[in-house]
């Protein structure tokens, strides 16, 4: 998994991406949302952070904790409303229960999803 930051004029963007999330990465994935958790505290005016998911399969335990996270940046972001996040949920437009996945994150949170379907191409993505 690796975690990248790019910064535009308004927008600052972080990517969650690899292809294959399993258990033994839980630590990793929890440091890196922890660290994103702490930079969307840190947003300041009419800056908004957009947050790309592309996965090609998590494991159970890190969809309860992707689930759990973006639950509480939503909250966050209810009780923060100047903090401003987005969500990219990137996957294989043949991959119906990733896609079902993102719409049910969507679904549990206020914040705003974009999905993305892509061409299945795990060799562009970092493990």
């Amino acid at each position: 998994m690796r975690i990248a930051s790019s910064n535009k004029q308004y927008v600052n963007e972080i990517r969650f991406d690899g292809v294959h999330i399993s258990d033994q990465s839980l630590d990793l994935l929890s440091e890196k949302m922890t660290n994103l958790y702490s930079q969307i505290q840190s947003l300041s005016g009419s800056h908004t952070l957009n947050v790309v998911f592309d996965f090609n399969f998590l494991s159970v335990r890190s969809r309860r904790l992707v689930g759990r996270f973006l639950i509480g940046i939503s909250n966050y972001c209810t009780a923060n409303s100047e903090k401003k996040v987005s969500v990219e949920w990137r996957y294989d437009y043949m991959d119906d229960d990733m896609k079902e996945l993102g719409l049910a994150y969507a679904e549990s949170s206020n914040l705003n999803f974009v999905f993305v379907g892509t061409e299945p191409n795990s060799l562009s993505k970092a493990v």
